[in-house]
């Protein structure tokens, strides 16, 4: 083998030997640390603050003993306080309908509810509470107090034949033989979410 194919080899097979782990090749590198840090998250929570009892005309009725009759408005009065920790924390104030069970009595009952943020102690002005995925006009802050109110009524509707008496409702026994006609009012509940 001549000299200059030798020389040739020898190096190809020491060239090898630094790639292949004999040897090393150095690459300049200069690793540099970004700080990191601790995320925390934010909360939400509408927190009941209080809720009265049903009123017909002023007087604290108890539903358990309390017969309603065409006329009567069952009211009730409940106050939460927004608890909102977020830097980015848009909200909406929900509400869902209550169920009423279905029977003569529910048919004829009226439910509605309404709401004021933060209202004065003297002439303070209520909306219709959203239902659904509604936004409040007010952008609810942390510390902001709602007062709900709810209403319940059996009105007096008419029909042909004795107008302004409804007789569907009336569990005497001359209309609708048999125990006393009820409604069962399910859980009335009021959500805030992020939006």
């Amino acid at each position: 083998m001549h000299k200059s194919k030798k020389a040739a080899v020898a190096a190809v097979a020491g060239a090898s030997l630094l790639v292949g782990g004999l040897g090393s090749l150095a690459f300049w590198q200069d690793p540099e640390e970004s700080p990191g840090g601790t995320i925390t998250s934010g909360s939400l929570d509408l927190v009941p603050t209080d809720c009265e009892a049903w009123e017909v005309d002023g007087v604290v009725r108890d539903l358990a003993t309390f017969r309603i009759v065409p006329g009567d408005v069952l009211t009730r009065s409940c106050d939460f306080t927004v608890d909102l920790v977020g830097d980015n924390l848009e909200t909406a104030l929900a509400f869902d309908a209550p169920d009423l069970t279905q029977s003569t009595l529910a048919d004829e009952l009226t439910f509605g509810a309404q709401y004021a943020v933060n209202p004065p102690a003297t002439d303070p002005v209520f909306e219709p509470l959203p239902a659904g995925d509604a936004t409040l006009t007010d952008d609810l802050a942390d510390g902001d107090e709602i007062e709900v109110q709810y209403r319940v009524e059996l009105p007096f509707d008419g029909n042909e034949t004795v107008p302004g008496v409804d007789n569907d409702s009336n569990s005497g026994e001359e209309f609708n033989p048999g125990p006393e006609l009820t409604a069962v009012l399910t859980d009335l509940t009021v959500t805030l979410r992020q939006v």
